[in-house]
């Protein structure tokens, strides 16, 4: 700790001592002159008793006296050197992943963040009286640091990046955040280059040392992630469980099928739908809904997967979904009707005829499905009409131009996710033994403790990048909703940590939905972001950005310019008081009482004044690798970490 009120080590509320002692600590340092002088008076006496016959007894006293002012000035002086010392920051550090992977039991259950300390009042105060001053009077001289051992930046801090004084105000220790914490899930934001990247690879490498399952979605496909997510496994010792998907490299990637998991037939519906960008208007995602619905009750009711690539086939136009109910129908007539073909001979032959196939309501239909649908709708009790063929037979007989129409927003979101070489990787064949990549899906990921790393390329294709993120991120809501109802066990297994760089690419509803609801299934967010009017913009509206924000209870946050987000940012760190004096002289002269011609006066007034808890303006001087962090919704913490290397 810093010097507290009056000289001590105490982090007691500011009083009117405490600005004095403060202010005084960018003095020249007295207490070390004082020291030096009783320095001189003990050696003096020292030279004197030994060169004279001064009696013993007043020796002692006189020395005692001297040594005992030589140690109180001098550790005066010590702790005054100590925090100008302190002001010229910490240097980059590297440390090594061992380090971090030997200490994890001593960690317990909390996740190690670097050092720093805990943000208070206090250190309040000494910000703002430090940011009224120029460099040169905070920063001590160059030879005074060399002194003190120090080396590279810290000699120099004028110059560093940043302000190396914010984590100059208290002595470092070992920052913990709870594991509890997590469950509150995690916002990281900064700038370009600040912190994020080097905090997923602290983070990551202690999740997985702790064998909880990881799924990293990376919308850009840094390079650096990928490795991240390679080297935990391997140094927690589980190579075998890192899985990368990428669509720039489908023969590196795993297979994801992100359709497999639902436990009700409506849930695939549900999911597409919810995956369309809505304009205000319900109706068309309402129809949407019904469309795929009736399609995909039928896929499931003829044994096909549904499937991006098999619904898109139904449902691009009206003569995939045609193909689909004559296979519905003809499935339906073996199992349930004997002799079927027999009966529907004649009206296949009727419907053969070109004045029966234009007075159809099946623009397109081939004459044996417009037989089969009259011979189920005549043939066939009502009661015994699977609602499944029922619902396709209202598709098909859409008109064609209005169906196209109304299916406009999801046809955009099939086609992105069945273009090129995404079709085998989202919609895979699992008949194909020629295709030896791995099929996996998100209850699999889980269940299976795995590192799934999904890097988007959405630097080279944003639009497809953010399908494909959706897509995955619905499918683990699926099993997000599966293990919060039917998994009585949930809460002794270990957590599932979804981490997402670039929130301005990835929200989207089931993000949403999961951060609501998440927390009783077992899943904790890290969401990541350079802006706030990223998430703005995705979102649409800053009402909209500003209720997400609200589900993260936790904020870590480095170096940013953005004015908005600086203010978000002080919202969540809070605000407090501190002591300001105010001081005031004057003089005045006067000629009508005689002896008494001039006169003057001297004030000072302490007041409080509200701002905020950290300076905002200083989230903009933070150095690389320093954080401000609240946690536990109360916990400020002042923070840096290190580059973990192997």
């Amino acid at each position: 700790a810093l010097p507290g009120p009056c000289g001590s080590r105490s982090s007691a509320p500011w009083g009117k001592c405490m600005i004095i002692d403060f202010q005084n600590l960018f003095r020249p340092t007295y207490e070390a002159r004082s020291a030096a002088a009783w320095g001189v008076s003990l050696v003096s006496m020292t030279g004197i008793a030994l060169s004279s016959d001064i009696s013993t007894s007043a020796f002692l006293w006189m020395g005692a006296g001297s040594a005992g002012m030589l140690l109180w000035r001098g550790s005066q002086a010590k702790r005054i050197w100590d925090f100008k010392a302190n002001l010229a920051g910490k240097p980059f550090t590297f440390l090594k992943a061992e380090v971090v992977r030997k200490n994890i039991p001593k960690f317990g259950d909390n996740l190690w963040l670097g050092w720093g300390f805990r943000w208070e009042p206090s250190h309040t105060q000494q910000a703002t009286e430090i940011m009224k001053r120029d460099l040169a009077a905070v920063y001590p001289p160059k030879w005074f640091l060399k002194a003190r051992g120090l080396k590279g930046s810290q000699l120099d801090p004028k110059n560093a990046k940043g302000l190396q004084w914010i984590h100059g105000l208290a002595e470092e220790s070992d920052m913990l955040m709870p594991l509890s914490a997590m469950q509150g899930h995690t916002a990281v934001l900064a700038t370009t280059g600040a912190i994020k990247t080097t905090l997923y690879s602290l983070l990551v490498y202690q999740l997985a040392l702790r064998g909880y399952t990881i799924v990293i979605l990376d919308p850009k496909g840094d390079h650096d992630l990928k490795e991240i997510a390679r080297n935990a496994g391997t140094l927690s010792g589980r190579p075998e469980k890192v899985l990368t998907f990428h669509p720039a490299f489908p023969s590196e990637s795993v297979r994801i099928d992100t359709l497999k998991n639902w436990d009700r037939e409506t849930q695939v519906a549900s999911r597409i739908s919810s995956l369309i960008p809505s304009d205000g208007d319900e109706s068309f995602r309402s129809f949407v809904w019904m469309q795929v619905n009736h399609v995909a009750q039928a896929q499931i009711y003829t044994g096909t997967r549904p499937s991006w690539s098999s619904l898109l086939d139904s449902i691009q136009n009206l003569n995939g979904a045609q193909k689909l109910l004559e296979k519905a129908l003809r499935k339906f007539f073996t199992l349930n009707v004997s002799l079927w073909e027999s009966q529907v001979a004649p009206l296949v032959s009727k419907y053969n005829k070109p004045g029966e196939r234009k007075s159809s309501d099946m623009d397109g239909a081939s004459a044996e499905l417009r037989a089969y649908v009259e011979f189920f709708e005549t043939a066939v009790p009502e009661r015994e009409q699977p609602r499944q063929i029922k619902g396709l037979i209202s598709t098909v007989r859409s008109n064609r131009e209005w169906f196209a129409k109304m299916m406009v927003l999801l046809l955009p979101l099939l086609t992105k996710l069945t273009a090129g070489e995404l079709e085998g990787l989202l919609s895979p064949d699992y008949d194909d033994i020629d295709d030896p990549r791995p099929i996996f899906d998100t209850k699999k990921i889980v269940e299976g403790g795995y590192i799934f790393y999904a890097g988007l390329d959405s630097l080279s294709d944003p639009e497809v990048g953010s399908a494909i993120a959706a897509a995955i991120l619905s499918d683990l809501q699926a099993v997000a909703g599966e293990r919060y109802n039917y998994d009585k066990n949930v809460k002794e297994k270990p957590r599932v940590i979804v981490l997402l760089d670039e929130w301005g690419d990835l929200m989207c509803e089931p993000v949403i939905q999961e951060l609501n609801k998440g927390r009783g299934a077992g899943l904790d967010f890290i969401a990541c972001g350079q802006t706030f009017s990223d998430l703005a913009d995705k979102l649409g509206s800053e009402v909209k950005a500003k209720r997400m924000i609200g589900n993260f209870n936790n904020l870590i946050a480095g170096a940013t310019q953005d004015a908005d987000t600086q203010e978000l940012i002080a919202e969540k760190i809070g605000e407090t008081f501190i002591k300001k004096v105010s001081r005031s002289h004057g003089r005045n002269s006067k000629t009508e009482d005689h002896g008494i011609e001039f006169g003057g006066s001297v004030s000072e007034t302490v007041s409080e004044e509200a701002t905020e808890l950290f300076p905002i303006t200083l989230m903009s001087k933070l150095p690389d690798l320093h954080y401000m962090a609240v946690w536990n919704r109360g916990t400020v913490i002042k923070g840096r970490i290190p580059k973990l290397v192997l």
